[in-house]
């Protein structure tokens, strides 16, 4: 009829040699829910601080990998620049104007009217100016890159003939390895919008 848990206090409330009121069975109750609670363990706290460690864990691989990733694209934009620098070379080397000139006697005339010398001119410049523009861009980031005392000499040259100067092949391995203790050290490696800017001081120094 009763539960097994209740029935110790059923025989207590029923015996006559020590009998137990309403108000006794009450706090015997209270007391019961107390003293569970406090005998309860703490797994729940365990948990909550176990979950805060993975999760911070977690955060910091994030932050490190998201650090690694954009040294990495800042070495990959030297090789652009650097294939910006060979392609304008290249086309200033072997630069032939677009514009037909026939000469009869003295006198020179144009036999495509659509290109004047002086555009061909300006283009000619531009370029000019482009590689100049890219090549001291080129060289500040070698600059700065000699200048980063916390990494090993060899480490600086690498850097500058795989991915600067591309006169080395990439190794991923190395590249890696660099990666991370650029990372780890917190080491700043100039970037080509640092580059921009140091450039565009300067022509305004000298306009």
């Amino acid at each position: 009829m009763y539960p097994i848990w209740n029935h110790y206090v059923y025989t207590l409330l029923n015996n006559k040699a020590g009998t137990m009121n309403a108000t006794d069975y009450r706090a015997y109750r209270d007391e019961q829910v107390i003293r569970k609670e406090l005998n309860k363990p703490k797994a729940t706290k365990e948990s909550r601080t176990s979950n805060y460690s993975y999760t911070a864990t977690q955060s910091s691989k994030t932050i490190i990998a998201t650090k690694e990733q954009a040294i990495k694209n800042t070495l990959l934009s030297y090789k652009r620049l650097n294939n910006k620098y060979l392609e304008l070379n290249e086309s200033i080397k072997h630069y032939t104007p677009t514009a037909n000139i026939a000469k009869y006697g003295d006198i020179a005339s144009h036999t495509n009217k659509k290109h004047d010398i002086s555009d061909e001119i300006v283009k000619y410049e531009n370029m000019a100016i482009q590689l100049i523009n890219t090549s001291m861009m080129r060289l500040h980031i070698k600059d700065c890159l000699f200048k980063t005392t916390t990494l090993a000499h060899s480490d600086i040259l690498y850097l500058i003939n795989a991915y600067v100067d591309e006169r080395e092949k990439i190794s991923y391995a190395k590249s890696r390895r660099i990666i991370k203790k650029i990372v780890s050290l917190n080491i700043k490696i100039p970037t080509i919008e640092q580059a921009k800017k140091y450039l565009n001081e300067k022509c305004n120094e000298n306009p």
